[in-house]
C-alpha cells in the first residue's frame, strides 16, 4: 500500500512538496501519482534508485556532503538526471547516523525553503490546525501555514527534523510522517531478518551463555528486531533495547506491540527500578546513549551490541559497557568490518572485482568498524575473548529489496564503463538465486 499517498488522501492534499532523506519511501508515489508532488528535496541519502524519479526531474533538490557516500549518491543522481539541483555542505561528511538537523540547521531550513519557495504549489493557501494523529501504521504531526511540506524520516538521525521544525513551519505547513513503514525502519527489518543474519546473532548468543532469568540490555537496538528474536531464544530472560533514536523506539515498541510482546516504555532515569527490568518475556525500551547508558553500574547479566560501536566513540562506550554488565557477566560484540572485502557471486574483470569488493566506509572518527575492536575490547578489561570475523549473506531471489540497497551502493560509486560491465556480469546469472551479497563483520565475545 502506498503510504504517502495515504497522507495525502488523509489530510485532502492535492499538492505538496516533500523532503525525504531515504528516496525509497516516495518511489512508489512518484510513479503513480506525480501529478500530487510540487517538489522533492532528498537530504543525503547514501544511496538512490535513480530510474524511478526521472519523471520528477524538473523539481527534484538534493542536500549531499562533499565527501563520502552522500556526495557518490548525489553524482550519480546528477549524471543520469542532469535537471535535478544540488545544494552541497562543505567539509562535513554526512553519515546515516548524522545529526544534520543540528549540526547545519540554517543550511538544511535555507535550502529546503529557497528550492521551493521558485516552484509552483497548488496548495499555497493549505490551511490546517496545529494536531497529531494516525492513519495506517503512520504516525504524523501538523504545525504551521502555508504551502504543505511533508517531512519523511532520517536514516538513523536521533534529532531527527525536530531542531528546524519551528523555522520550517513559518514558512509552511509541516506534516511530520513516522512509522514502522517508513524511513530506515523496513531496511533494518529486512536485514535483521535474513537467515545469515539470524545465524550470526544465534551464534553470538550461544557463545556468550547466557543464563537463565538474566537481564539482558541490547544497546543501540534500534527496531528491537534482535530484541525479538532473543525473546524468542528462550531461557526466560528479560530483554531491554536502549537506543539514542526515540523514531526508532516508537518503530520498534509499535512492531513487538504487533507481535503480541508485552512492551515497557522507559524513556527517564527516573523509571529505572530492578523489579521494573526482571521481569521475563517481557520487552522494555529506554531512551539512551553508548557513551552514557542510563541504568546502575553492575545492573544487566548479560549485554550485546549489533553494528553501533562504529557510531558512537567506541572506547568510551566499552567502559560505559563494563561499568553496567555484573562481574561475571557476558558482552557480545558485532561490528562492520571495512577492513575485509565484500562479496558478491558474479564473475568480473580484477580491476573491477577490487572496487566493487570495498565495502562502504561507513565510521565515524571515534567509532570501531575493523580488527581493532578484539584489541580495544581486551584494553577494556573484558576477559577470555572469543574472537571471529563472520560474513553475512542476501540472495535476490528471496530478499530483492535488501539485495537491491546493497547493490544501489556499490553502483554509485562506479563510472559508466564500470556499471555497465557489473550490469552484463549480473545479466549472466541466469537464477536470481544465484545473485548473493554478503557483508564481512567483526564479532567478540567476552566476560567480566
Amino acid at each position: 500500500m502506498d503510504k504517502i499517498n495515504q497522507i495525502f488522501e488523509h489530510l485532502n492534499l492535492f499538492h505538496a512538496f516533500i523532503a525525504s532523506p531515504f528516496p525509497s519511501d516516495i518511489e512508489f508515489f512518484c510513479k503513480n501519482h506525480p501529478e500530487k508532488i510540487a517538489g522533492i528535496s532528498f537530504i543525503a541519502p547514501n544511496e538512490i534508485n535513480n530510474s524511478a524519479f526521472k519523471n520528477s526531474s524538473h523539481k527534484i533538490m538534493i542536500i549531499k556532503s562533499d565527501t563520502g557516500a552522500t556526495n557518490a549518491a548525489a553524482l550519480s543522481l546528477k549524471h543520469e538526471i542532469p535537471d535535478i539541483s544540488i545544494f552541497e555542505i562543505k567539509n562535513y561528511e554526512i553519515l546515516p547516523w548524522t545529526d544534520i538537523a543540528i549540526d547545519h540547521p540554517t543550511e538544511l531550513v535555507e535550502n529546503i525553503s529557497t528550492y521551493f519557495s521558485e516552484l509552483p504549489c497548488k496548495d499555497a493557501n493549505y490551511s490546517m490546525a496545529t494536531m497529531q494523529g494516525q492513519i495506517s501504521d503512520i504516525h504524523y504531526t501538523v504545525q504551521g501555514s502555508g504551502p504543505p511540506l511533508i517531512l519523511l524520516p532520517f536514516t538513523l538521525s536521533a534529532a531527527q527534523w525536530e531542531p528546524v521544525i519551528p523555522e520550517l513551519a513559518k514558512i509552511f505547513t509541516v506534516i511530520v510522517a513516522s512509522g514502522p513503514s517508513l524511513g530506515f525502519i523496513p531496511t533494518l527489518e529486512g536485514r535483521a531478518f535474513l537467515p545469515t543474519f539470524q545465524a550470526m546473532f544465534s551464534t553470538l548468543v550461544s557463545f556468550m551463555k547466557i543464563p537463565n532469568q538474566a537481564k539482558v540490555l541490547e544497546l543501540g537496538c534500534g527496531t528491537g528486531a534482535l530484541c525479538r528474536q532473543a525473546l524468542r531464544l528462550g531461557n526466560d530472560i528479560a530483554i531491554t533495547g536502549m537506543d539514542i533514536n526515540k523514531y526508532l523506539l516508537n518503530g520498534a515498541a509499535q512492531l513487538a506491540e504487533d507481535e503480541g510482546i508485552h512492551v515497557n516504555k522507559c524513556f527517564g532515569k527516573d523509571d529505572i527500578t530492578d523489579d521494573q527490568f526482571s521481569r521475563q518475556n517481557q520487552l522494555n525500551f529506554s531512551l539512551g546513549d553508548a557513551t552514557n547508558i542510563p541504568f546502575p553500574d553492575n545492573f544487566f547479566d548479560a549485554l550485546y551490541s549489533v553494528t553501533v560501536l562504529e557510531e558512537c566513540d567506541s572506547v568510551e562506550a566499552l567502559n560505559e559497557i563494563y561499568r553496567v554488565v555484573r562481574p561475571g557477566g557476558t558482552i557480545g560484540i558485532i561490528v562492520r568490518a571495512i577492513d575485509m572485502p565484500q562479496w558478491l557471486n558474479i564473475d568480473v574483470k580484477e580491476k573491477l572485482w577490487r572496487k566493487i569488493t570495498v565495502p562502504p566506509q561507513l565510521v565515524s572518527s571515534s567509532g570501531v568498524a575493523d580488527k581493532s575492536l578484539y584489541n580495544k575490547m581486551e584494553a577494556a578489561n573484558f576477559k577470555n575473548l572469543i574472537m571471529f570475523p563472520y560474513m553475512f549473506s542476501v540472495c535476490k531471489r528471496s530478499d530483492p529489496s535488501i539485495y537491491n540497497w546493497y547493490l544501489r551502493r556499490i553502483y554509485q560509486t562506479l563510472d559508466e564503463e564500470e556499471q555497465r560491465e557489473l550490469g552484463a556480469a549480473i545479466d549472466n546469472v541466469t537464477d536470481d538465486s544465484g545473485l548473493i551479497y554478503s557483508q564481512p563483520v567483526h564479532c567478540c565475545v567476552g566476560w567480566k
